[in-house]
C-alpha cells in the first residue's frame, strides 16, 4: 500500500469546489468534471515524471480515517454511533421580524464551530491519498450530511410575546443542527496537484 502524500490545491476557477458526493447533481461541478481529467489512485506512480503539475484533476475515492486511534474520528453528540472526519454543530435563533409592514423569518447564529480531523481518500484496492486541511476546500462543507436536527419553541410569556409582536421583533425558538462528513461515504476530489519537491505527487 502507497501513501503518495499528495498535495492538494484548488484550482483557479473563482469558486472552490473542493470534495463532492459522486451523486452531487451540479451544473458548475459538472462542468468542472467535463475538462478535468480522470486519475485513478492506482496508477499516479505512472504519471511522467517531468509532469510538475494537473489541472483541474478528479480522483474518486472512499473517505476513511488514517489510523484506528479515537482521536482519529469525530462522534456525532446526538447519535453515538455515526462517526466522521468533519464535524459541525450550528446554533441558531429563528426570529420573526417586520420588514417594511411585512412579517419575514431571520436567523440569528449563536454559535457555529466546525471541527475535523486528517483523512484518507481511499481507492476499491486500498491506495489512497491524504487529506490532511479538508476545510481549505470551501464548499466541502455543503456536502456535510444532516445528523440532527432539533428546533425547541421560545417559552417566554405571553406579554413578552405580545411586547415583541408590537416591536417588530418576535424570537420563535432556537435550533440546533449536527452536520458531519461520515467515514465509509464516496467523495471525488477536484483541484489542481502539484509534484512536490521530492518528486512526490
Amino acid at each position: 500500500m502507497f501513501d503518495w502524500n499528495w498535495l492538494w490545491l484548488i484550482g483557479e476557477l473563482g469558486v472552490s469546489y473542493g470534495f463532492y458526493r459522486w451523486w452531487k447533481s451540479n451544473d458548475d461541478f459538472l462542468a468542472v468534471l467535463e475538462v478535468a481529467p480522470d486519475i485513478d489512485i492506482d496508477n499516479l506512480k505512472q504519471l511522467s515524471s517531468s509532469k510538475k503539475s494537473i489541472d483541474y484533476a478528479a480522483i474518486h475515492g472512499i473517505v476513511r480515517t488514517n489510523d484506528s486511534k479515537s482521536t482519529s474520528t469525530i462522534k456525532s453528540q446526538f447519535h453515538p454511533h455515526c462517526l466522521g472526519v468533519i464535524h459541525r454543530l450550528t446554533i441558531r435563533e429563528k426570529k420573526l421580524e417586520k420588514l417594511r409592514n411585512v412579517w419575514a423569518e431571520t436567523n440569528k447564529t449563536i454559535s457555529d464551530v466546525t471541527r475535523h480531523v486528517p483523512f484518507r481518500l481511499v481507492s476499491p484496492s486500498g491506495n489512497y491519498i491524504r487529506i490532511d486541511t479538508p476545510l481549505k476546500f470551501n464548499s466541502i462543507e455543503d456536502q456535510l450530511e444532516v445528523i440532527h436536527v432539533k428546533f425547541e419553541p421560545n417559552t417566554t410569556s405571553s406579554i413578552q410575546k405580545i411586547v415583541d409582536t408590537v416591536l417588530g421583533d418576535l424570537s420563535t425558538g432556537i435550533e440546533t443542527k449536527e452536520r458531519m462528513l461520515l467515514i465509509d461515504v464516496p467523495l471525488t476530489g477536484v483541484g489542481r496537484l502539484e509534484k512536490q519537491s521530492n518528486g512526490i505527487w
